[in-house]
């Protein structure tokens, strides 16, 4: 009966286990599709992509413009949950079902919608292994390319994407879709061609409208980078009719004006730019249209217009990037239009107080800098040829006035490296120097003299002539100083116009100017590196501006043959094929490593130190020299711990090459010997006031002991009676009693040698180093007994009072003065 029973139930069970899985699954499905429903329609109207600035933000915050558009609303994400929890159960309740497949590809999904790329290439991975002929498969590959991109994988996610795309047995739909995402990836590395190849044809064959749209503003976008500005305006009104929403289209539009722009219709630009506009809704974007218009109208020559919209783009939209960006616009009409480059130089300023973060902000920085050097050289050239120096002056040549109009072409500056690297200029002597023209100077010497003749002579107006001898003038030496300060202007001045032509080469591209500059260099011929200097940045100017090599190649020559021990002409031996200097063999460096071997092999650092020293003084101007000073002070202090050597050497080398790249090394171990050295001085100073108040405590018990002592023979005498106030005895004196042998069984205490021998360092005392006072300090000082001497103390220490006597110089001791030296 039990049996048939069971075999009646057994289709009933069935029934509702499959019941049951199918609720799961549909009720995994349900939730699927309407978080799919919240993804599609957040997709519609979402941003098509950022601005450069809003980029440049998340970044900031570790996340990307592409992280900000996929990220997923709350309730969608809690669809996607839901989704997940109910196909979890259909594999582990039903394992075997024919819906095992799908529940993994669902899961797949919303764990990637998720941004849990993990998880999500693990099911993914779980469908094609167990499953390799599901329909499911060719989607699971897509997604999975997908999600090695979102874990920033790009390599494995181009190739699982280009082999997805040349896969003819995979559906069209899922190729056209891998060669969409791998035009993403294209445009990621910036390999535009391959970007623009891959939306082409996604664009013409996808079935996805947002895919398609997507593909063309993608493809616009590659060929305005590839500056194939005839065909990206047609691609952008293509992409405007596929718009599926309204912040699509208004993209679009603002695209196409830029490729008009770009092409040269600025008729086209502007009109476009107005028409958007009057018809955008989004307001953050309403500055940006402004200034676009803004630039196309000066592009066009309607300057007047344009600087309309820049002063409202300023009182309207303060503190935004359009307004930033209008003062760099300003700043670029008047440097380049107006040649007012104090007008320029404040709007420059202007745009990183504006808009901090815009990216207009360094570029204007640098530009303001550029102006400011440029106006400063000017000025000091014009101080140093004994020109009124005008601030305000914009002109070519430094205060006349007139602006120099040759045509100065822009500069294509990508060359692989720059020849010469111009960093590290003078810089310019102290103000208190410069000002002062050679007359005024021998002026001063001249009052000077006449000074020391005046102390000299006094109130008296007789004639001593061996005064006057001692205070007269040395005309010869006037004459000497007056011509080294001479020379001295003239290499300032040459060294000037040398910097005034780099900056109008390299910060200002006007390189007809520079060659002026540059010129008056080398016909002034002051010095022999600033002459080099200066041919060899004509040379380059020949070449690559002028396109002249035969004349490059000229003055390369000369550069060898007029100066060949310049860093400049080992320069021209490379471009002209010559051997090197630096090829042929160095005795710095021969010497410089016999003597490493000496310390190396033999541990004879005697003789290595005397050929570091022979290399500074028979090379002092190879890099050997300074290598071989700063060798010789590491192996004092690392080797030998001879600190007292090495902290010298290192200051040598401070002194001697003050330029060298050790300097940085060297620096920091100065600074903490002087930390070192300040820090015992504050010790020793502790150390002599605690000694000064125990010798003053030992002189207050010394006196009080002598006080009492009297006392006791006052007392010891007989029946005394103290004398009366007043009264002295035969010398004037007041009568003092001798005590005598048997006196000592008293309480009193004779004035005991040690008084004198009590420690007296003297704060300041010369004639001691810290070394000295710390070792004479350095035991603990015997507490003194009640008679004033130490207990620890014998009679015998005759001489003691001479060694205190020798520590003590009254005469040299200053208070607040110290002169000590330190080991």
């Amino acid at each position: 009966m039990k049996s048939k029973i069971s075999i009646i139930l057994l289709p009933f069970l069935f029934l509702f286990s499959g019941c049951a899985y199918y609720n799961t699954f549909y009720n995994a499905t349900k939730f699927y599709k309407d978080a799919e429903k919240e993804r599609k329609k957040r997709e519609k109207t979402q941003v098509v992509e950022l601005s450069a600035e809003e980029e440049e933000q998340l970044k900031k915050t570790g996340r990307s413009g592409a992280d900000e558009q996929n990220r997923a609303g709350q309730q969608e994400m809690q669809k996607y949950q839901q989704a997940i929890e109910r196909a979890s159960r259909v594999l582990e309740y039903f394992p075997e079902s024919r819906w095992v497949d799908d529940a993994l590809i669902l899961l797949g999904k919303c764990f990637y919608y998720r941004r849990d790329f993990k998880k999500a290439d693990r099911k993914f991975d779980e469908l094609m292994q167990l499953y390799p002929n599901s329909d499911f498969v060719p989607e699971a590959r897509l997604l999975k390319a997908r999600t090695f991109i979102g874990m920033e994988n790009y390599d494995i996610a181009e190739q699982q994407l280009t082999d997805l795309a040349d896969d003819e047995n995979v559906p069209k739909r899922v190729r056209e879709q891998a060669k969409y995402e791998l035009g993403g990836l294209y445009l990621q590395k910036q390999n535009f061609v391959k970007a623009a190849e891959n939306f082409r044809s996604s664009s013409r064959s996808a079935d996805d409208k947002l895919i398609q749209a997507m593909s063309l503003y993608r493809l616009g976008d590659c060929l305005i980078r590839l500056k194939q500005y005839e065909e990206a305006p047609e691609v952008f009104r293509k992409a405007i009719k596929e718009a599926p929403n309204e912040d699509f289209n208004s993209q679009a539009m603002f695209k196409l004006a830029q490729a008009y722009s770009l092409s040269g219709d600025y008729d086209r630009a502007i009109k476009t730019f107005r028409s958007l506009l009057s018809k955008e809704f989004e307001e953050k974007r309403i500055p940006r249209i402004k200034l676009e218009l803004a630039e196309n109208l000066r592009q066009k020559g309607d300057l007047a217009e344009a600087l309309k919209w820049y002063d409202e783009i300023i009182e309207l939209h303060k503190r935004t990037d359009a307004s930033a960006r209008a003062y760099y616009a300003l700043a670029e009409v008047e440097e380049f239009i107006r040649s007012d480059y104090k007008k320029a130089k404040e709007n420059y300023d202007l745009v990183r107080s504006e808009f901090s973060s815009s990216l207009i902000a360094p570029r204007a920085q640098e530009r303001s800098n550029n102006i400011r050097t440029l106006l400063e050289l000017r000025n000091d050239i014009a101080r140093l040829e004994g020109k009124a120096v005008d601030t305000d002056s914009t002109s070519e040549a430094g205060g006349n006035g007139k602006e120099d109009v040759r045509d100065d072409g822009p500069i294509e500056m990508s060359m692989d490296g720059m020849w010469v690297n111009y960093i590290g200029r003078d810089r310019p002597p102290p103000i208190t120097l410069t000002d002062l023209t050679e007359s005024d100077r021998l002026r001063q010497e001249a009052a000077k003299a006449k000074e020391l003749e005046s102390a000299a002579l006094g109130d008296s107006t007789a004639t001593d002539s061996t005064k006057l001898a001692a205070v007269q003038v040395d005309s010869t030496q006037l004459a000497k100083q007056a011509e080294e300060e001479k020379l001295k202007k003239e290499k300032e001045l040459s060294g000037k116009f040398l910097s005034l032509a780099e900056v109008l080469m390299f910060s200002f591209n006007l390189p007809d100017s520079a060659i002026k500059y540059y010129q008056v260099v080398v016909d002034r011929h002051v010095d022999s590196t600033q002459t080099a200097r200066a041919l060899y940045s004509l040379s380059y100017i020949y070449k690559e501006v002028l396109k002249d090599t035969s004349l490059s190649k000229l003055v390369l020559q000369n550069i060898v043959e007029l100066f060949p021990d310049t860093q400049h002409a080992e320069g021209a031996r490379k471009i002209l094929g010559l051997p090197l200097n630096a090829d042929r063999v160095d005795s710095a460096a021969v010497l410089f490593q016999q003597a490493e071997n000496e310390i190396f092999e033999h541990q004879n650092y005697t003789l290595a130190f005397a050929i570091f020293d022979s290399v500074q003084k028979t090379f002092p101007t190879s890099d050997f020299a300074q290598k071989a000073a700063y060798a010789k002070a590491w192996y004092y202090e690392t080797s030998l711990f001879r600190l007292e050597e090495a902290v010298a050497a290192y200051e040598s080398l401070v002194v001697r090459y003050p330029d060298s790249p050790l300097i940085n090394k060297v620096k920091p171990k100065l600074a903490a010997v002087d930390q070192v050295r300040k820090q015992k001085e504050a010790k020793e100073k502790a150390i002599a006031d605690s000694l000064a108040k125990i010798e003053q405590v030992e002189k207050d018990k010394l006196a009080a002991a002598a006080k009492a002592e009297t006392t006791v023979e006052d007392s010891t005498s007989g029946d005394l009676k103290p004398p009366a106030e007043g009264t002295l005895n035969g010398a004037g004196e007041q009568s003092n009693l001798t005590l005598t042998k048997d006196s000592t069984k008293t309480n009193e205490a004779a004035p005991p040698q040690s008084r004198q021998n009590a420690p007296n360092v003297v704060e300041g005392d010369s004639s001691t180093t810290v070394t000295d006072s710390l070792k004479e300090t350095s035991s603990p000082a015997q507490p003194p007994a009640e008679n004033g001497v130490n207990s620890s103390q014998d009679s015998s220490s005759s001489a003691q009072p001479e060694k205190n006597k020798a520590l003590r110089t009254p005469t040299q001791n200053q208070p607040g003065t110290t002169n000590n030296k330190i080991k």
